[in-house]
Parts: C-alpha cells; sequence; structure tokens
C-alpha cells in the first residue's frame, strides 16, 4: 500500500513540471505553446489512464470470501430491525389494531396442488386452511403467518 508522503511527492513534482511547462510555453510562441500543450494532453490523458489500470494489474484486490448462510443471517436482522422500528412507527403494536381477516380465492390464482405443496407427493391432494383471522396482536400475528406460510 502506497504512503502518503509517496502521494504527496508525486502530486507535488506534477505541479512542478506543470508550472514549468506553463512558464515554458509563455515564451516559446503561440505555435510552439500549442504543440507543447496538445503533446502534453496526449501524454497526461494516457497516463491518467494507464495508471490505475496498471494498479489494479499489479495489486488486485481480493475479495471476500462470503459464506451465504452468514449473509442470509445479517440480512433476516436487518430486515427484521427495518419491520419491527415500522411496526413500532404505525402503532401496529398497540392492542388496538385493526382485526385482519383472509380467506382463500375461488379464482384460479394458482399453481397445481403439487407444485405448491410438493410434501403431499405426486397424486394426493392435501387441503391447505389459507384462511384466518388475525385480532389477538402484532406478534401473535406474525406467528401466525409464519406458521401458515411454513406449511406451504
Amino acid at each position: 500500500m502506497r504512503s502518503r508522503a509517496f502521494d504527496r511527492a508525486v502530486l507535488w513534482s506534477l505541479a512542478v513540471v506543470m508550472g514549468g511547462t506553463a512558464v515554458w510555453m509563455l515564451f516559446a510562441g503561440q505555435e510552439r505553446s500549442s504543440l507543447i500543450a496538445t503533446v502534453g494532453a496526449y501524454f497526461l490523458g494516457a497516463l491518467a489512464v494507464a495508471l490505475p489500470i496498471l494498479e489494479r494489474l499489479l495489486r488486485p484486490q481480493r475479495l471476500p470470501v462470503l459464506d451465504p448462510v452468514a449473509e442470509a443471517d445479517e440480512l433476516a436482522r436487518t430486515v427484521g430491525a427495518q419491520w419491527s422500528a415500522e411496526a413500532r412507527t404505525r402503532g401496529l403494536r398497540e392492542p388496538r389494531v385493526v382485526p385482519l381477516t383472509w380467506s382463500a380465492s375461488a379464482r384460479q390464482v394458482a399453481d397445481e396442488p403439487d407444485r405448491v405443496y410438493p410434501a403431499a407427493g405426486p397424486g394426493r391432494i392435501s387441503r391447505i386452511a389459507l384462511d384466518g383471522r388475525l385480532d389477538r396482536g402484532f406478534d401473535d400475528a406474525l406467528l401466525v403467518l409464519a406458521e401458515g406460510y411454513g406449511r406451504i
């Protein structure tokens, strides 16, 4: 890793070179100054493109190896914290939450039963209770919903 002193030395060197070139261009005449500026800009542009490429080739950065289970747990903690904060903000943990009722639709909005609920096995028909009511409290509602989706 480069030191700050090296970075400062490079910047000061570039400043001195550019200042010297500017003074030289003042006394070189218009045509010659234009040529110096054009060639100098070309080389500075090429250097600006080449240096990051060379640095990446010479010192590749290794990406950390991530554990999918740990990342999933971290995501669950983050979403859980956001969910809890939002529930507090909206007052969902108060005892007088409006009850939530739901039921299965009679319309054909689901996939084949064996694809939705493969635990039943092919050809077996199983009834999943998709009706319910949440009226006891937010935490109880979360548990009921989690248990229902856990069966699917």
